[in-house]
C-alpha cells in the first residue's frame, strides 16, 4: 500500500521526509514538491525541473520507505501511549 499520493503532501511533512533521505538534489526536491504537494502528474513534475523520470521514480521510492517507517514508529508509539495510559477502543 503507498503512503504517497499525488498531491497530498503538506510542505513540512515532505520537507520532513526529504531530511530523513537526505535527498539533497535541488531539481529532485522542486520535482517530488510539484507532484506530492502541487499534484503535478509525475512526468510533468519531472520535465519541469529537468531531471529524467526514473530519478523522480527513485526518489519517490525513497520517501515512500521512509514514510513506512514514520508509520511504524507511530503505531508502536500509540500501542505504547495505550498501554501505559489504559486506552481502549
Amino acid at each position: 500500500m503507498s503512503l504517497l499520493h499525488q498531491g497530498t503532501q503538506t510542505p513540512e511533512r515532505l520537507d520532513a521526509l526529504i531530511r530523513v533521505r537526505n535527498i539533497r538534489s535541488e531539481a529532485i526536491k522542486s520535482a517530488l514538491h510539484d507532484y506530492l504537494v502541487k499534484g503535478h502528474p509525475k512526468t510533468s513534475a519531472a520535465k519541469l525541473n529537468g531531471i529524467p523520470d526514473g530519478n523522480l521514480n527513485r526518489a519517490l521510492e525513497s520517501l515512500e520507505a521512509a514514510a513506512r517507517e514514520v508509520e511504524f514508529i507511530k503505531e508502536l508509539d500509540w500501542a505504547r501511549f495505550k498501554k501505559e495510559n489504559g486506552v481502549r477502543l
